[in-house]
């Protein structure tokens, strides 16, 4: 405990600087205030920020839109967080919560995959490409260091979400320009997390592999929580891949994940027009009743009693989303297999039709 012996209204102004890897190492960190009293280091901050926030101007609105706006903005920027620092020989290190050691190179953490590869990480190719780049080499050194992608880092790997989405960061940065120096391990580092969970965060890799390799789906019926979330998120990751096995010339394996990635169609019951469970007969899961009751689950409504057996389904998954978001896919699962393919723009016309087929606009 840090007091001070002041006087009424007296002001302390303390220097503070922290470290993952030593007092020293503090220190050091110490010196990027420099000389600058309070009030210029305010300053700069302001500066800092507005020049990040400078990044997208917007037009048209009111005040209030602004605020909601920029506020949003300066939220998203918050995350991931560096936990790479410079050392005295004015080289990148960081203290790894993966192995314990300081080794050479970018990391960041505190953040998580589940949403963020939808809509911070592409915002991140866009705005900010050179943080990204850094953020992107962190999570291949953490492949180096733990044996896998993080799903959901705070600071080493944490048990929460489901997905492999750690593969959509990766690839959708890679195919915005944003590249890793040693795109072998990378490589590597995807191909590995299709066949493996960690053996102590099982949210990492990927769950239930041996099933959804063999079947193409998580059954429902081996004790997985969350089967049919996991599947769907896999089938995208999957597409993922495919794509990236393509840029590295591996075509066969681009065959390999498009093939998998078509595994939400497993999941498409015509009869009901949900995405739904499978057990491991390929049988659909029964009873499923989505809309009755007064629990909403996910944009589900559902049952009391079917609760727990909904979420261990489905978890934060939406099967209205899924649904709805791979449109052009839906086409053919609704039965719409008479559209020829320069007859797309009906899709257009069908808009109306799909959202009743999928119930959505109840």
């Amino acid at each position: 405990v840090i007091g001070f012996k002041t006087k009424k209204g007296e002001i302390v102004h303390a220097k503070v600087a922290s470290s993952f890897i030593s007092f020293d190492q503090a220190a050091i960190n110490m010196k990027e205030l420099g000389n600058d009293n309070f009030d210029t280091l305010v300053q700069k901050g302001k500066d800092v920020w507005n020049e990040h926030l400078s990044k997208i101007e917007v037009e048209g609105g009111d005040l209030d839109q602004y605020r909601t706006f920029y506020s949003c903005f300066y939220r998203s920027l918050l995350f991931p967080r560096k936990f790479y620092e410079i050392d005295a020989n004015g080289q990148v290190v960081h203290y790894s919560p993966y192995n314990g050691q300081v080794l050479p190179g970018y990391m960041y953490t505190d953040t998580g995959f589940w949403d963020t590869f939808r809509c911070l990480f592409p915002l991140l190719n866009l705005a900010y490409p050179s943080v990204n780049k850094e953020i992107q080499e962190g999570l291949v050194n953490t492949y180096k260091e733990s044996g896998f992608f993080p799903e959901w880092a705070s600071p080493g790997h944490r048990g929460c979400m489901v997905g492999n989405n750690s593969a959509s960061v990766l690839v959708d940065a890679y195919m915005k320009g944003v590249k890793v120096d040693d795109l072998k391990t990378l490589y590597e580092g995807l191909l590995h997390g299709t066949k493996n969970v960690h053996p102590e965060v099982s949210s990492t890799g990927r769950l239930g592999y041996e099933y959804y390799n063999k079947l193409g789906y998580v059954p429902c019926d081996v004790k997985i929580h969350e089967n049919a979330a996991r599947t769907l998120e896999y089938a995208y990751d999957d597409w993922c891949i495919s794509i990236f096995a393509e840029a590295m010339s591996d075509f066969e394996s681009k065959a390999k994940y498009e093939r998998f990635a078509k595994a939400y169609e497993f999941y498409f019951d015509k009869s009901i027009r949900f995405m739904r469970g499978l057990d491991s007969k390929g049988e659909w899961r029964t009873p499923f009743n989505p809309e009755t009751g007064e629990l909403m689950l996910g944009n589900i409504v559902i049952s009391k009693e079917r609760a727990k057996e909904q979420a261990e389904e489905y978890g934060h998954s939406v099967e209205r989303e899924f649904a709805f978001l791979i449109a052009h896919s839906m086409l053919h699962l609704l039965g719409y297999d008479h559209m020829e393919k320069e007859d797309e723009v009906v899709m257009f016309g069908l808009q109306d039709e799909i959202l009743n087929e999928l119930e959505i606009l109840r």
